[in-house]
């Protein structure tokens, strides 16, 4: 398990990059809410919610996207 903020935010990053669900449900907390354009495009009212919203955004991103990349530039411990 990552150690720090930083460490876990950058190994969800990369989880995504590899659309890896299998190391998203292990960094995710169950209770995670996941906001984003995606949803607003795919036709979603809520948030995703959950390890099951986890499987539902991934596929809406594959969907919806034909390349999407996230790259983080700079973090900051809050």
């Amino acid at each position: 398990m990552p150690r720090t903020a930083e460490e876990l935010v950058r190994r969800a990053y990369q989880a995504f990059s590899k659309r890896d669900l299998d190391a998203l449900r292990e960094i995710a907390d169950p209770r995670i809410e996941i906001h984003t354009v995606t949803g607003m495009i795919a036709g979603r009212s809520e948030p995703y919610r959950g390890h099951d919203g986890l499987v539902e955004y991934l596929r809406d991103v594959g969907e919806t996207w034909d390349e999407i990349e996230l790259l983080p530039t700079d973090f900051h411990e809050l």
